[in-house]
């Protein structure tokens, strides 16, 4: 097989589609039943790719034109639809009819099995198959129906959307659907232009489907993965963490009684926990206060030797050392962590918290741990 910038592109499309889809569905943090439909939506488009690369390399053989005329086009749209609805809690989760949707795929599988058997491996003979002008108009309405079909779910995937908001904040799936959707759309012109031209374009279908993987992996599940920790936590702080006081505040100094707008802003971080919005600035908290910037400076210069930056960062360390001593949140990552304490990215929150404690988070929450089997051996 020639391998061009096409080629190779599909390939590690196809690698990465197998990997990814492994990772979803036995891996701890990422094993939901949203994440398996996502998982065969994975491995049906790594499938696909797989059955172009064999197909363009020239390859003879039975068995491979028996995967590669299974029509994996009717599946992953399917299997998207259900990570949509399981993701959302759509009705179409906890209802039978979610099986009707893999009947175009289960009548072409059908179909197209009984039509090698004949013609390829020769089992029977009907002599209905070989009819070609039939059979040539039977793949023609095929193809048509994986674009009725595509444009189906993808619609209805949009109005779950629309009418079932996630349980947070986040722009997750609709920058997926846009992303889903340009790719279908994608595939759906090139197989016009196939149709017009006779000109095969599949190659660029399986490089945007790889460029797809890549940003799913570094964009989006592991961002939507980590803003759904950082609600559960929040949600967890807020039940039995909200009377408790701060007690390992970020100023340990007593605050002089004359000075009350300080006095206002250790209020603000230790009730309100201004701290945990990651865009918080000395503008914002000025204008809270009722002072200029410059003077919220001087106040905390005057009262504890340090600027704005590090004093909201020492409250975000603070909450992140309480939490990775909880047990109650061990099991969420130390990067949710972070950011629920309000740090907006990961080398800012690691560079801090090993400035302020000299440990990483991971070698803090471990030397904890070792501390804690220590003493319980020696009780």
């Amino acid at each position: 097989m020639q391998l061009s910038i096409s080629n190779l592109t599909i390939l590690l499309g196809v690698l990465q589609g197998i990997v990814l889809g492994f990772i979803f569905l036995v891996s701890p943090y990422f094993r939901s039943q949203a994440n398996r439909f996502l998982s065969y939506t994975f491995w049906t488009t790594a499938i696909l790719g797989a059955n172009y690369s064999i197909v363009m390399s020239g390859i003879q053989n039975n068995w491979f034109t028996l995967v590669y005329d299974i029509m994996w086009e009717y599946l992953f749209p399917t299997t998207l639809l259900l990570y949509f609805a399981y993701a959302l809690d759509h009705p179409l989760a906890k209802s039978a009819k979610q099986y009707w949707l893999y009947l175009p795929f289960t009548l072409t599988l059908l179909i197209n099995v009984i039509i090698d058997l004949d013609v390829d491996f020769h089992l029977y003979h009907f002599s209905l198959l070989h009819n070609d002008p039939l059979i040539q108009s039977y793949y023609l309405f095929e193809d048509a129906g994986t674009v009725i079909f595509a444009v189906f779910t993808f619609s209805w995937s949009w109005q779950m959307i629309k009418k079932y908001p996630p349980k947070f904040a986040t722009s997750w799936f609709r920058e997926f659907w846009w992303w889903s959707t340009g790719v279908m759309l994608l595939w759906i012109g090139l197989w016009l232009c196939y149709e017009a031209a006779q000109k095969d374009y599949e190659g660029y279908i399986f490089a945007a489907v790889s460029i797809l993987f890549f940003w799913v992996t570094y964009r989006g599940v592991l961002q939507f993965k980590l803003a759904e920790e950082k609600f559960e936590i929040r949600k967890i702080l807020s039940t039995y963490l909200q009377d408790q006081t701060n007690d390992s505040s970020a100023t340990t100094e007593t605050t002089p009684p004359q000075n009350l707008y300080f006095h206002r802003l250790e209020q603000l971080m230790q009730k309100d926990h201004l701290y945990r919005d990651p865009q918080l600035n000395r503008d914002m908290v000025a204008k809270k206060l009722g002072i200029s910037s410059g003077y919220l400076s001087q106040q905390l210069s005057a009262c504890c030797g340090s600027n704005f930056s590090e004093y909201t960062n020492q409250y975000r360390v603070e909450e992140v050392k309480r939490l990775l001593l909880d047990p109650t949140f061990s099991t969420y990552s130390l990067l949710a962590i972070g950011y629920q304490a309000g740090f907006n990215s990961k080398s800012t929150f690691y560079a801090t918290f090993k400035k302020t404690t000299g440990l990483s988070p991971s070698a803090y929450q471990k030397q904890f741990k070792d501390l804690s089997s220590s003493q319980a051996s020696g009780n």
